[in-house]
């Protein structure tokens, strides 16, 4: 399969002055991390900032822009001295997101190169039986809805195998094609409605 319908995993966590940023994909791993600067993201996304935005940490740079309602990112890992080398990355990660990462939070967006592309699920029975369950929790539902519509696009004609996972709330997958696995777990959190009262949000991540 081409690297180029591969998935990237993007982390973000906010650190005071910066928010760390660090990725994996099939083809180069886990990349180092890049600490960008919280006001470069903020500037974004309330327009402040006038095009394209680009950041460096070491030898390594990031150019950040805000399209519609996604944060994109082109970075450039480099090594070496003298003759450098290394790799591009090109991702997306929608704006709540990164809205969740500048209040204090950590996200994982599991992006793709070919957002058209989708991968074949294949659920063995022990995830049938959970989502069973699940399917009676109308906010479970959702949240697992919400999910599968989001997150996991990978490249077309690659499976992902998805079992329960009994040692956490979620699942565990696997694809067919790529050294590539996780897990899918259930989050529960306050959130304050339009009436100004708490409500109970449910909502399901990776994480490797």
């Amino acid at each position: 399969m081409s690297i180029y319908r591969q998935p990237i995993l993007v982390s973000l966590s906010d650190s005071n002055i910066f928010v760390m940023l660090q990725t994996y994909d099939p083809q180069n791993g886990r990349s180092q991390r890049f600490c960008l600067s919280r006001k470069t993201l903020a500037n974004q996304l309330d327009h402040t900032a006038e095009g394209v935005t680009i950041e460096s940490d070491l030898q390594n740079f990031c150019s950040v822009a805000l399209v519609d309602t996604d944060m994109t990112f082109v970075v450039y890992w480099l090594h070496g001295s003298g003759k450098l080398q290394g790799y591009q990355q090109s991702f997306s990660v929608p704006v709540s997101k990164i809205t969740q990462v500048l209040s204090g939070g950590s996200v994982r967006h599991l992006h793709t190169q070919d957002g058209l592309s989708k991968a074949r699920l294949s659920f063995q029975p022990s995830a049938c039986e959970a989502i069973a369950g699940i399917a009676k929790d109308k906010l479970k539902r959702h949240a697992l809805r919400r999910f599968f519509r989001d997150n996991l696009n990978y490249g077309q004609g690659e499976e992902l195998v998805i079992e329960r996972d009994t040692w956490v709330n979620g699942f565990y997958f696997w694809s067919s094609e790529t050294p590539f696995d996780g897990g899918i777990v259930l989050h529960e959190t306050t959130v304050i409605g339009k009436d100004n009262r708490p409500h109970r949000k449910l909502f399901y991540s990776v994480h490797t």
